[in-house]
């Protein structure tokens, strides 16, 4: 059986809630892709990697997000 940490995981959507799990699966060692709308609806843009598609990148509790272009780009 192979090892689940050497697949990428995707997660839908980029908001405070999206994001907290996403930081969970970055901390226990798994690749994470984001997706998330062009205009995003988040209320807690501090907390939330979504911010990314405004900014660029965006750092939350220490860990970086960057905007990707494509798939490609992302990986």
């Amino acid at each position: 059986m192979s090892d689940p940490r050497n697949h990428v995981l995707l997660v839908r959507g980029a908001g405070d809630l999206a994001s907290g799990v996403a930081m969970r699966l970055h901390r226990a060692d798994f690749d994470v892709v984001m997706t998330e709308l062009p205009k995003p609806l988040m209320v807690r843009r501090t907390v939330c990697f979504g911010e990314a598609v405004w900014e660029g990148t965006v750092t939350v509790e220490d860990i970086t997000a960057v905007r990707a272009a494509d798939v490609t780009a992302a990986y």
